[in-house]
C-alpha cells in the first residue's frame, strides 16, 4: 500500500500557529479557538449567536461555530494547541468544545460532523487526551496522529488512520482501535458496532486526500482552487513555531527541527522524514529488500494461476500446467516459498496487513521475472501475490493460506471481495468490459459478502441450527444522471456445503448486468461459481476461523486443476458469449448482523423491459408496473435462511405485453402454503435489509412466464435476480441530486431485480435495474380507523425512457407526502428533483384491494409530464402506518418513467 506524502503546505500549517493565538492563554475569556489558515472561499462559518460569514485566511474561529463547505469549498483550521482540521467539499461540522491550558499543554477538543470529508491532526492536546470527532454513527478518537474521516450522507463513516499512536472508533457500545498506519475502520448507516481495522486501498486514501488537497470537480468548474502553499504562506502562520515533534506527524526517525514554543521548524527536514516513511511502506512502483524479520510458523497451501489473455479470459484455469497447487508453502526470513505443480516459487514478504512491492525470484511458469505486489494478512494466515511476467506481460496470481481446520462458526461472518487483478475489473466476478472500467463508490475493504452459518445468535438476530448455510454478494454502481449515466450490478450467492470430510466450500451462481450507454443494449454475464480449493480439498483458510477464501468459476476438480466457467456477452453486440475465469479473493470484514424476521411482504415494482431481436439489436423499451400489491410477494425465513419471492408486472401504458411473472428463491420458507420441496441454494437471507435470490428451481412450473395478447410465450435461457438495495453504494457517484436523501426506512425494504430470457422467435427480453418495494401491509380497516395527519419523507427511484432514440436510465427524487387520515382527499405532497423536474402529488383515495390490504392512490402533476401513484401503508409492530411504499408512473411527449417510492414518518 502506498504511503501518501502529505503536501508541504499542509505540513507547514500543521507545524505552525499564530502568535496571537499562542498568547491568548488559558485565562483568556474570549471564545476564539483557532484561525482559518487556508481557505477556498466556498466555505462559511456561523459562530454562536452571530451571522454566517464567508471564511477567509486569518479569520478567527470560535467554540461552537458551525463550518459548512459547498461542493466547491475546502478549508484548513489551525487551533491554539497546533491541532489542525482540514475540511473537504460538501461538509458540515461544529467545533463543539475546545478547552486548552498552554502552560500544561492539556485540554479537550470535541468536533461534531454530520457529513463530509475531514483530516484531523492531533496537536499538543492529543498527546494526553484524544481529540474526538463525533459522526451520526460513531465517535472517533485520535491520539498524537493523523486520521481521515469520510462521512456519507447516510451517516456511514470510514475512518482511516494515517500516522501516530492510535485511532479509536466507538459505536454500538463497542470500541475498535487502529494502531497501524493505513488501516480503516467503518461503521454502517444502520448502526451497530464498528468493523475491525482492515487495510485501506491506495484508491481510497488517494481519493480522500484528493478531496482535501486537490481541486474538486465543482471547484475546478467554477474556477476555484483548493487551499494551496501560497494560501498558507500569505497567512503568515508558517513563520512561527510549534511544540510538535516531527515524529508526531511522520512516525519514523525524528527530523532535526526546533522543538520549543518559539523556534521555527525545519519543514524541509519534516518533508525528508515523510520521504523516508514513504520509502519504508512500499508501493507498486517501488522496489525493496525483504524484511528479513518476517517469519511465520505453519504451512501454507494454495494455488498459482497463469493468465495468457488476462483481460478477456482471466486465468488459464482449464490447463493443468497453468493452474497448479502447492501444499508446502512457508514464510521464513522475509521470503515466501513453495513448490507449485512441481516447480518452485519464491517471493519477498514485507509488512503485515498491507500491500508491499514484490519480486519473485522463482517463476513456476517460466524464466521471466515476476514483479508486482504482495499482501500478507495481519493475522499471518493468508498471503497473495499479483504479479506480471516482465518478459511477455502475462499475469500470475498466487495465493496460499493456512487451512481452516476448526469448528464451523456460529452466526454470520462478513468479507470484502477484492478487485480482480487478472481481469482488471473493480467489480468482483466480472470482466472490465462488462463494468466499462467503472469502480464502485465504496472502498475495496468494505464488506460486500456475507455467510450465515447457523445457530449462535438469539433474539432479533436468531439463526436456526437447521437452516441452510447461505452466502451472498452484492455490488452495484449508478454513476451520473440522465443520458450520461452508466450502471453496473453484480449479485452472487448460494450455499456453504460440506464435503465428505466435513470441510466447508461455497457453491452457487452469479449474475452481472450493465448499461454503459443509455441508448444501447444492456449486457450481462452469468455462470456457476464456487470456492477454489488448494488441490487437497481445503477451501477456507485461517487456522482457527474461516477468514479467507477465493471464489472462481465453478467446475470439477481433477488431480491438480479446477475447471472454471463463466459467460459474458460481447459488449458490442450483447449476443456473443465468451468464456472467462474470474478470481475473487475474500478478506475478512467486520459487520454486525442486523435484525432478522420471518415475514410475508407485499408491494410494488416499476422499471423498463427491453426487447432485442435475434441479431441483438434493441427494438423497444416498455415501462412496466403492477396494479395490486399482491403482485409483489416476498417472504423471508429465519428458520431456513431462505427467501421466496414472486413479481408479476405488466405494460404500464399500452398493450405490448400482458404479463411477466418471475418466481425467485427457495421453497420451504414457511410463509407459503403448499411448499413441500426442500430445494436449497437459490437464495440467501442474511438479515431484514440484506437478502437476495435467483430464479426458483425444483418446481413443476417454469420460473418465468411471459404472456402477449393472452398467449403464453415459450421461455428459455432465463437468468434473473432479486436483491435488496445497499443505500451506501448509491451515494458518492453523482447519481443522487443535491437535497435528496434515501429513505433509511426501518420496516419496509426496497431493492432491484432484473435479468433476461429468450423467446422461441429468437428475440430476447432484458430487464436492467427494475425497482421493487415491499413490507408488511396493514389492512384497509386499520388504516381507515386512523385520524389526524402524518408526514412521510423518503425517495422515489425509477427508470426513465426519454427521447425518440430512446435513452433509458435511472433517476431518483425526493418524495414527501402529508397524509390526512381524517380526510384523505385533502392530503398533499411533492416529488422533487426527479430527473430535473418537480411535481405536485394530489389528494389520496383510500381503498382496499381484493385481499383487504390498504391501498391509496392519487395524481402527479408537473410542468411537462404527469402521472399517478399507487401505494400502501406498511406497518411496524406498534404502528399500522409506520411507513409508506408504492409505485409511481409519469408520461409526456417522448417521455415515460416508472418506479417505486419509499418513505417514513
Amino acid at each position: 500500500m502506498t504511503k501518501t506524502r502529505l503536501g508541504c503546505a499542509f505540513l507547514a500549517a500543521v507545524l505552525a500557529t499564530a502568535t496571537a493565538l499562542a498568547a491568548s492563554g488559558a485565562g483568556a475569556q474570549n471564545l476564539e479557538i483557532g484561525v482559518a489558515a487556508a481557505v477556498n472561499p466556498q466555505a462559511t462559518g456561523t459562530p454562536p449567536a452571530r451571522q454566517t460569514r464567508i471564511l477567509n485566511v486569518g479569520i478567527n474561529v470560535f467554540a461552537s461555530e458551525r463550518i459548512v463547505t459547498t461542493a466547491a469549498g475546502q478549508t484548513q483550521m489551525l487551533f491554539r494547541d497546533q491541532s489542525a482540521l482540514t475540511i473537504g467539499p460538501n461538509s458540515d461540522v461544529v467545533l463543539d468544545e475546545f478547552v486548552y491550558d498552554p502552560s500544561q499543554k492539556t485540554g479537550k477538543i470535541v468536533l461534531r460532523a454530520t457529513k463530509g470529508l475531514f483530516r484531523l491532526v492531533g496537536g499538543r492536546i492529543s498527546k494526553k487526551t484524544p481529540v474526538q470527532l463525533k459522526t451520526p454513527t460513531a465517535t472517533i478518537g485520535i491520539r498524537g496522529g493523523i486520521a481521515v474521516i469520510d462521512i456519507a450522507a447516510s451517516g456511514a463513516t470510514d475512518a482511516t488512520f494515517l500516522f501516530g499512536d492510535a485511532m479509536t472508533v466507538a459505536a454500538g457500545g463497542v470500541t475498535k482501535a487502529a494502531t497501524r498506519a493505513g488501516f480503516v475502520i467503518q461503521t454502517s448507516a444502520r448502526g451497530g458496532p464498528p468493523s475491525d481495522p482492515v487495510p485501506a486501498t491506495d484508491a481510497q486514501i488517494q481519493g480522500s486526500l484528493a478531496g482535501l488537497e486537490g481541486s474538486s470537480e465543482s471547484a475546478a468548474a467554477s474556477g476555484e482552487d483548493a487551499p494551496q502553499d501560497s494560501d498558507v504562506a500569505q497567512s503568515g502562520l508558517a513563520a512561527v513555531g510549534s511544540s510538535n515533534d516531527p515524529d508526531d506527524v511522520a512516525p519514523t526517525t525524528a527530523a532535526s527541527g526546533a522543538d520549543d514554543d518559539t523556534g521555527a521548524v525545519d519543514t524541509g527536514a519534516v518533508e525528508e522524514t515523510a520521504d523516508k516513511e514513504e520509502g519504508t511502506q512500499n508501493s507498486t512502483g517501488g522496489t525493496s529488500s525483504p524484511d528479513t524479520t518476517v517469519t511465520v510458523s505453519g504451512t501454507f497451501k494454495g494455488r498459482a494461476k497463469h493468465a495468457t489473455s488476462p483481460a478477456t479470459v482471466g486465468t488459464d484455469d482449464t490447463s493443468s500446467t497453468l493452474n497448479i497447487s502447492s501444499s508446502n508453502g512457508t514464510i521464513s526470513g522475509g521470503v515466501f516459498s513453495g513448490t507449485f505443480g512441481g516447480s518452485a516459487f519464491s517471493a519477498n514478504v514485507d509488512t503485515l496487513g498491507s500491500e508491499f512491492s514484490a519480486t519473485a525470484t522463482a517463476n513456476p511458469f517460466g524464466s521471466g521475472t515476476l514483479s508486482g505486489t504482495g499482501h500478507l494478512s495481519s493475522d499471518e494466515q493468508f498471503i497473495f501475490y499479483e504479479l506480471t511476467d516482465q518478459s511477455d506481460n502475462h499475469k500470475v496470481l498466487v495465493w496460499a493460506g493456512q487451512p481452516f481446520t476448526g469448528s464451523l462458526p456460529t452466526g454470520a461472518t462478513y468479507y470484502a471481495l477484492q478487485n480482480d487483478f487478472v481481469l482488471g475489473s473493480d467489480f468482483a466476478l466480472t470482466t472490465s468490459a462488462l463494468s466499462g472500467g467503472l469502480s464502485p463508490t465504496d472502498s475495496e475493504a468494505t464488506a460486500d459478502t456475507a455467510i450465515v452459518w447457523g445457530t449462535g445468535a438469539s433474539g432479533s438476530t436468531a439463526i436456526s441450527g437447521t437452516a441452510q448455510r447461505a452466502w451472498g454478494h452484492r455490488t452495484m454502481l449508478i454513476s451520473g444522471q440522465g443520458t450520461s449515466q452508466k450502471t453496473v450490478i453484480v449479485v452472487a450467492g448460494g450455499e456453504v456445503k460440506l464435503d465428505s470430510s466435513s470441510r466447508p466450500f461455497l457453491d452457487g451462481g452469479m449474475l452481472g448486468m450493465a448499461r454503459l450507454s443509455t441508448s444501447a443494449n444492456s449486457i450481462h454475464t452469468d455462470g456457476d461459481v464456487s470456492s477454489a480449493d488448494d488441490g487437497a480439498g481445503n477451501d477456507f483458510f485461517g487456522s482457527s476461523s474461516p477468514n479467507f477464501f477465493v471464489i472462481e468459476g465453478a467446475g470439477v476438480s481433477t488431480s491438480d486443476s479446477i475447471l472454471g466457467r463463466g459467460l459474458v456477452e460481447d459488449p458490442a453486440t450483447g449476443t456473443t458469449s465468451t468464456t472467462y475465469h474470474p478470481n475473487a479473493l475474500a478478506l475478512p470484514a467486520s459487520v454486525s448482523l442486523g435484525r432478522r424476521s420471518t415475514r410475508d411482504m407485499h408491494g410494488y415494482s416499476g422499471g423498463a423491459l427491453q426487447k432485442k431481436d435475434s441479431s441483438g439489436s434493441l427494438v423497444s423499451s416498455v415501462a412496466f408496473s403492477n396494479p395490486d400489491p399482491e403482485d409483489v410477494d416476498i417472504s423471508t425465513s429465519i428458520a431456513t435462511n431462505k427467501v421466496q419471492a414472486s413479481i408479476d408486472i405488466g405494460d404500464s401504458f399500452s398493450s405490448t405485453f400482458d404479463e411477466l411473472d418471475a418466481d425467485f428463491g427457495d421453497h420451504d420458507t414457511g410463509a407459503f402454503s403448499g411448499d413441500t420441496t426442500t430445494s436449497s441454494g437459490e437464495s440467501a437471507f442474511i438479515d431484514d435489509f440484506n437478502f437476495g435470490a435467483g430464479l426458483e428451481t425444483g418446481t413443476s412450473t417454469q420460473a418465468v412466464s411471459f404472456t402477449v395478447s393472452s398467449v403464453a410465450q415459450t421461455v428459455s435461457d432465463e437468468e434473473m435476480y432479486l436483491v435488496t438495495a445497499d443505500e451506501s453504494q448509491l451515494t458518492g457517484s453523482g447519481f443522487i441530486p443535491s437535497g435528496v436523501s434515501l429513505c433509511g426506512c426501518q420496516y419496509l425494504v426496497w431493492g432491484f431485480w432484473g435479468g433476461s430470457f429468450q423467446l422461441s422467435d429468437g428475440s430476447e427480453r432484458a430487464l436492467h435495474l427494475g425497482n421493487w418495494v415491499a413490507g408488511e401491509i396493514a389492512t384497509h380497516a386499520a388504516i381507515s380507523a386512523l385520524t389526524g395527519s402524518a408526514t412521510y419523507t423518503g425517495h422515489a427511484i425509477g427508470t426513465v425512457i426519454a427521447g425518440t432514440t430512446p435513452n433509458v436510465y435511472q433517476a431518483v427524487g425526493e418524495w414527501s407526502y402529508t397524509m390526512n387520515f381524517s380526510s384523505p382527499s385533502s392530503s398533499t405532497g411533492h416529488l422533487d428533483s426527479f430527473d430535473g423536474s418537480d411535481y405536485t402529488l394530489g389528494g389520496a383515495t383510500l381503498a382496499a384491494n381484493s385481499t383487504s390490504l390498504n391501498t391509496f392512490s392519487g395524481s402527479i402533476t408537473g410542468t411537462s409530464h404527469s402521472g399517478s401513484f399507487l401505494g400502501s401503508f406498511m406497518k411496524s409492530s406498534s404502528d399500522d402506518a409506520a411507513e409508506m411504499g408504492g409505485h409511481f408512473q409519469l408520461s409526456g411527449t417522448d417521455y415515460k418513467a416508472s418506479g417505486i417510492f419509499a418513505a417514513k414518518k
